[in-house]
């Protein structure tokens, strides 16, 4: 059940980053960083 709690705080977070745009590209520019790094 923690598990659930942790994703959905999670979902939540993402929302509000996603709501501005410039709190999104640093988002997503991160993803790639973290997704490079660990290739």
């Amino acid at each position: 059940m923690q598990h659930r709690i942790i994703f959905l705080a999670t979902l939540k977070t993402l929302d509000q980053v996603c709501s501005n745009h410039r709190g999104r590209f640093k988002f997503l520019s991160t993803c790639t960083s973290l997704t490079a790094a660990s290739t």
